[in-house]
């Protein structure tokens, strides 16, 4: 068999970056500043405006004499900090949390267009036509760069209450009144406050091996069994991470799940009473994905009846969102069992499921299109669906019975959709959260795409009997589903390719324990 490799890769983080340019940005500045300024005779900080450090003609402009050997120093340090204040300013549009609205970012663009003017045209009295677009670059460069500071401090405290945001508002509003200098101060100082909040990387958990269930991207918080007992030194991790983001939680609340593989589950009560759902992502190859799922969920929260995750913390180290109504349908318990919280054979539920269902796959894919979300055509579901298997097929000795019958099923079309609808990827009782038989909520969108409906129905196929499953169709089409002849046959054929999602997922990570249960589940008779 081919060498298997993880396909993971690190994503260095958007706010350090931007907190790097910031403090770079005033560095550069003040250090240009006094290296200039020690080569010009007799320059004073009270008396001689900045902007002659980068005259380079000896001349008189007013009663101050300018001679400023190092000009190209201090020009050049003008262009390179506006360029690190703008870089920094959009590193921040890209923070999977609050990133910064667009008529900030353009604040900062005008404070580097300033700049960019300042060094071009210099003060001095050779310039004296173009005297105007020198004061033109120190106008743009001063409220520029002031409405940025302060912009940036109201907007965040607007989004996020606590002392990283409240810092960085009183700094903003400050740096109007100081002065030229006061973007620097504000710069180095917000940089500096950005860097100490980042939060530390989770470490690995080598004590505690994610247990292969049916949930491939399994992040749910299942409240009944499945938890792992907590060391004093994870609880520590968890609530310094959590505090990291401004999240005061109670370390004695902390329940560890650890079934997930993408991501390690934990709920804790935060002081103010909340209860949290804390995903901290076990590798970095996630981040992306979380990332398009947290747009998504901002899309779709508002078109569903059921509550979704609210995600009020996102970053590369931690996904935080207010613990939702109902209980898990399915747990495991301690040792690996699975546990139904409800009789999955209810007419009730199938009600339920078939109303949120119907509901979900009536939403214009137009609506969830922005999130990033894969988008199939009917015909690329298929062709997507042949290209795993393949892929599968190549890497891993399948038997042959299900090679025959996934080819068998592919090459007939009477299985396949003839439309495509907005689904959820993974609707099994896991990810449900219940009342008795009724969704409150459901859990974990990581797998929501634009594609084939019965996505979304296979698990529960193979978990009822035909009768419950019709009922749970009858109720779908009622409320506007729709179905074909084979609708009920391609859940099975469906289902009976998770293998195959098992072993993309082992490919994925390049983990040695997923790759064992990957070809267990491929070739069952070896």
């Amino acid at each position: 068999m081919p060498e298997i490799r993880s396909e993971a890769s690190a994503t260095p983080g958007s706010t350090a970056r931007a907190a790097i340019c910031w403090i770079l940005a005033s560095m550069v500045y003040l250090l240009a500043e006094a290296l200039a300024a020690s080569a010009f005779p007799h320059y004073s900080y009270a008396m001689n405006d900045i902007s002659g450090l980068g005259v380079p003609d000896v001349e008189m402009l007013g009663d101050r004499a300018i001679d400023s050997t190092l000009h190209v120093v201090m020009n050049i340090a003008f262009l390179v900090h506006g360029l690190l204040f703008a870089s920094a300013a959009i590193y921040m549009t890209r923070r999977p949390r609050v990133p910064l609205p667009v008529p900030i970012i353009t604040r900062a663009i005008t404070q580097a267009l300033g700049m960019a003017l300042i060094a071009v045209v210099n003060g001095g009295a050779q310039n004296n036509s173009l005297g105007w677009v020198h004061l033109l670059g120190a106008f743009l460069a001063f409220f520029g760069g002031h409405l940025t500071a302060i912009r940036i401090g109201i907007f965040l405290l607007r989004r996020r209450r606590n002392r990283l945001m409240r810092r960085s508002s009183l700094t903003g509003v400050l740096s109007v009144v100081i002065g030229m200098y006061s973007i620097v101060v504000w710069e180095l100082l917000f940089g500096a406050v950005l860097l100490s909040r980042l939060p530390i990387a989770p470490v690995e958990d080598c004590h505690h091996s994610p247990r292969l269930t049916a949930d491939p991207h399994g992040s749910s918080p299942f409240r009944k069994g499945g938890h792992m007992p907590t060391t004093n030194s994870e609880t520590t991790t968890i609530r310094e991470l959590a505090e990291s983001h401004g999240l005061d939680i109670d370390p004695k609340t902390i329940i560890v799940n650890e079934l997930g593989l993408d991501f390690q589950v934990a709920i804790a009560k935060a002081v103010d009473g909340q209860s949290w759902v804390l995903r901290i992502p076990r590798r970095p190859d996630v981040t992306d994905r979380a990332t398009v799922e947290g747009r998504f969920l901002r899309n779709i929260a508002p078109h569903l009846s059921v509550a979704v995750p609210d995600w009020q913390i996102h970053t590369e180290y931690l996904i935080a969102y207010p613990l939702l109504p109902g209980e898990p349908g399915l747990t495991i318990d301690e040792q690996g069992q699975p546990q139904w919280h409800f009789d999955v054979e209810a007419a009730e539920y199938a009600e339920s499921l078939g109303d949120f269902l119907a509901e979900l796959h009536s939403v214009d894919p137009s609506i969830v299109r922005s999130s990033g979300i894969a988008e199939y055509s009917p015909a690329e579901v298929k062709a997507h669906k042949r290209d795993d298997i393949a892929r599968v097929v190549a890497e891993f000795d399948v038997e042959q019975s299900l090679r025959e019958r996934w080819n068998a099923w592919l090459d007939d079309d009477s299985y396949w959709p003839k439309f495509t609808t907005v689904t959820h990827g993974e609707v099994y009782p896991a990810h449900q959260l219940m009342d008795g038989p009724k969704n409150l909520s459901i859990l974990d969108w990581t797998t929501a795409a634009v594609g084939d409906p019965a996505r979304d129905f296979m698990f529960h196929h193979a978990s009822v009997s035909a009768e419950a499953f019709d009922a749970t169709i009858r109720r779908y089409v009622e409320n506007g589903g729709q179905v074909w002849p084979k609708f009920a046959a391609h859940c099975g054929e469906l289902f009976s390719t998770s293998p195959v999602e098992l072993g993309l997922y082992a490919l994925q990570t390049g983990d040695a324990d997923h790759i064992e249960a990957a070809k267990a589940q491929l070739n069952p008779s070896k």
